[in-house]
Order: C-alpha cells, then sequence, then structure tokens
C-alpha cells in the first residue's frame, strides 16, 4: 500500500502509484533473480504483486504527475503473506508478514 501524508497528519491511498522490480533469493549459494510485472495502486492504494514469491522485493514506485520515485527493500518469508505499508513523504516503510493461522508480525 502506498499512502501520501498531509502537514497536517492526514493520510490518503495513493491511488495510480507505478510499481516494478525483481525479487532476489539464492539457491545452493548462486543469486536467483525473479521480475516481478509492474502494478499500479488502485483507489484504495494497494498494488498485488505476485511475481518473485521469496527471497527480497526490490522495488521502485514512482508516483503519478511527479518526478518522484522511491526504492524499497522489502524481506518475504516462504510461509507468510507479505504486505508492506509505505507512507510518503516520510519515507516509513512498514512490512507485516501474515501466516496462514492469521496471525500477523510486523518486521
Amino acid at each position: 500500500m502506498v499512502v501520501n501524508s498531509t502537514t497536517n497528519g492526514m493520510s490518503f491511498p495513493q491511488e495510480g502509484a507505478r510499481i516494478s522490480g525483481r525479487a532476489i533469493t539464492y539457491c545452493n549459494g548462486v543469486q536467483q533473480l525473479f521480475p516481478i510485472r509492474p502494478e499500479t495502486t488502485n483507489s484504495s492504494g494497494w498494488a498485488v504483486l505476485l511475481d518473485g514469491g521469496l527471497g527480497i522485493y526490490f522495488l521502485t514506485v514512482v508516483f503519478p504527475n511527479s518526478i518522484m520515485s522511491v526504492n524499497l527493500s522489502i524481506p518475504t518469508q516462504p510461509t507468510a503473506v507479505t504486505y508492506a505499508v509505505f507512507q510518503s513523504p516520510s519515507g516509513n516503510l512498514t512490512t507485516h508478514f501474515c501466516y496462514y493461522n492469521m496471525n500477523c508480525d510486523t518486521a
């Protein structure tokens, strides 16, 4: 999820942010790269990235109607659904891991 914050502390979802990147992991000591199909955040600020699936996601977020972009590194867990919330302009990134029994941890 991509969230924009205003100076008065209000937050709103960032629709139309373009997200692209790759996942990187290691198998038997050999680096494996998995391209991630570019996605765009919806009206709720969410984009679903299903490619990759393991390792660390190295993502670039390009904001609409702006020259601003940010690079993010998001770890994943092999037995969990990972979701991350990026807050602009503060740059805060929170990563959550949700396991099959619905317990969610924050990294």
